[in-house]
């Protein structure tokens, strides 16, 4: 089940100059990070959504990935090639040790 009032902020970069986007809970906030390829191996797919913009792919990931708000830590902005639309996202859990 989706959380209710939910907040998106735009990708901006943190303290260490990585870019990253911040999910606001009711009960706190969560930060994913944008991954490179190199970063891949450390990460597992959790689920990808495309939408007209970053912020709607972000709202259906939280909304249809399973225990999005506790595993999600990165994610990747694709082009949809057989999609009309403008963006995709795909996001991932870190693999277990």
């Amino acid at each position: 089940m989706p959380e209710k009032n939910l907040l998106f902020n735009e990708e901006r970069a943190d303290e260490a100059g990585r870019s990253c986007v911040e999910i606001i809970y009711a009960d706190g906030e969560k930060r994913i990070y944008r991954l490179s390829d190199a970063d891949l191996p450390s990460y597992e797919l959790l689920g990808k959504a495309e939408g007209d913009d970053g912020m709607t792919c972000l709202y259906f990931a939280t909304k249809y990935c399973q225990d999005f708000k506790s595993l999600a830590a990165g994610y990747q902005v694709y082009k949809p090639e057989d999609s009309t639309y403008a963006i995709g996202m795909k996001f991932y859990k870190k693999k277990a040790n």
